[in-house]
């Protein structure tokens, strides 16, 4: 009897927790849909959008023959602003306008130090007097190297602007300075290469 008794009071009590677990489950459901029902909302009627550019090209063309000195030897720079150039051409191809940096990366092969040689740029037409010394105390600012192995690059000209489909023409001069001394610039070898690095300007 008292086995009978155990075993419906252990029914009645699963079947307490059963309705218990209904009922709150009952109330949460009633509660969610109230906060539900009183939770407002609003979306922009705008989209934000962002799309990349799909053009970023600038061409670099040579007009004329690279510099080739033979059996250089120190001039001044009113005579070195009279040498051949070596004349190139950078043209924007894309529609977004363009900040470009015109540099000259000093190759491997090298073995005439920089700051013994003097370089002019400029765009073609224009022959006023602006050299400058490569390397050494107040030469050309340097920047990261684009070409393997390459020993420097120097900033030429900084920021020149391409609008769409706007081409400029350069003069690139290079000769040895006239304060180049006999001991450490004789049987040397100098190589250089134009290099254009390009970013989108600005807004």
């Amino acid at each position: 009897m008292a086995k009978k008794k155990a075993r419906k009071n252990n029914k009645e009590s699963k079947s307490n927790a059963v309705i218990g677990l209904i009922f709150t489950i009952a109330i949460v459901a009633v509660l969610g849909g109230v906060y539900a029902y009183w939770l407002a909302t609003r979306t922009q009627t705008t989209t934000n959008i962002i799309t990349t550019m799909g053009c970023l090209s600038v061409v670099l063309e040579s007009d004329t023959a690279a510099i080739n000195i033979a059996n250089a030897y120190p001039i001044s720079n009113n005579t070195g602003m009279t040498t051949t150039p070596y004349t190139f051409t950078i043209e924007n191809e894309c529609t977004t306008d363009l900040s470009s940096d015109i540099t000259l990366e000093i190759l491997s092969p090298t073995t005439l130090d920089s700051q013994y040689v003097r370089s002019s740029l400029q765009q073609t037409g224009v022959t006023t007097e602006n050299s400058k010394i490569l390397g050494g105390v107040g030469g050309v600012p340097t920047t990261t190297t684009t070409i393997t192995g390459a020993k420097a690059s120097h900033i030429l000209l900084a920021d020149v602007i391409l609008v769409e489909a706007e081409a400029k023409t350069f003069d690139l001069r290079l000769w040895l300075d006239s304060a180049a001394p006999y001991e450490f610039a004789s049987d040397k070898r100098f190589e250089a290469k134009i290099v254009i690095v390009s970013a989108p300007v600005t807004p």
